[in-house]
């Protein structure tokens, strides 16, 4: 293995050691794995990704005033708390082929 090649597996390696889901490209699709030898290219493996997920507020009307994503549901039930408006808290998951 060179160098380069090294470098750009690196970020991959740490990862597998931080403990992530590192999956390998095979057939034509990212397959999950437990151990790995590295010995293909770096753009053979690739960090699952992780869906996005947050949480937003629908007002009593069905409207959402704004998409602005709060990184947890506190935070988006204390905006409800100091607003005159009635809502509730929404869970919003992506779903992806993968999830």
């Amino acid at each position: 293995m060179e160098r380069t090649e090294a470098a750009e597996l690196l970020p991959i390696i740490k990862a597998y050691a931080a403990g992530k889901v590192i999956e390998q490209y095979h057939s034509g699709r990212w397959v999950e794995h437990d151990h790995f030898a590295f010995d293909c290219g770096a753009e053979n493996y690739r960090i699952k990704p992780e869906p996005l997920e947050f949480w937003c507020i629908l007002w009593e009307d069905n409207r959402i005033a704004e998409i602005t994503p709060r990184e947890t549901q506190a935070q988006a039930e204390r905006e409800i708390e100091t607003d005159s408006c009635k809502g509730r808290v929404i869970h919003v998951r992506e779903i992806t082929d993968e999830t």
